[in-house]
């Protein structure tokens, strides 16, 4: 079974490793997925820089619409070491972007132009300032590659 990216899901903070058991909402098995993440950057009241990371620690309810993903593992695919982009000392993870969402004959431009806008799948519980869509804004993606296929635990 393959999870469908264009669906809003509520995002639970989990901070354990490994399988984190049934589904805190509905009691479902969890499948453990590779996607894309955005997340928003901020210096006290100011945005920074949104970012796109790539990772397999999302684990997705199979009956309702739940995601539980842990945030420390996100962080560390931000490029904190990067000088010539804002991350800023908080960030927030605001939804999936749904790749499959982005017709193939744009899918050699960037992601963010304003003919290609990301296809952001926003989180039904994060709420807040949303990244501009405009080219002088266009979301970076992190330095992490995807892999072919997610690692399992």
């Amino acid at each position: 079974m393959s999870i469908d990216f264009s669906v809003p899901r509520e995002y639970i903070a989990w901070e354990g490793e490994g399988d984190p058991g049934p589904c805190p909402k509905c009691g479902a098995p969890l499948k453990q997925e590779y996607a894309m993440y955005m997340v928003l950057t901020r210096h006290g009241n100011e945005m920074a820089d949104s970012f796109m990371t790539t990772s397999d620690e999302g684990w997705f309810c199979t009956q309702c619409p739940v995601l539980l993903l842990n945030p420390q593992a996100i962080s560390e695919g931000l490029p904190f070491g990067f000088r010539k982009w804002d991350v800023g000392d908080e960030f927030a993870i605001v939804g999936i972007v749904d790749l499959d969402a982005i017709p193939p004959k744009k899918q050699d431009l960037p992601l963010g132009a304003p003919n290609n806008p990301v296809p952001l799948v926003e989180f039904c519980n994060v709420k807040g300032p949303r990244p501009a869509q405009s080219s002088e804004s266009t979301p970076r993606r992190s330095h992490r590659r995807p892999r072919s296929k997610p690692r399992r635990r």
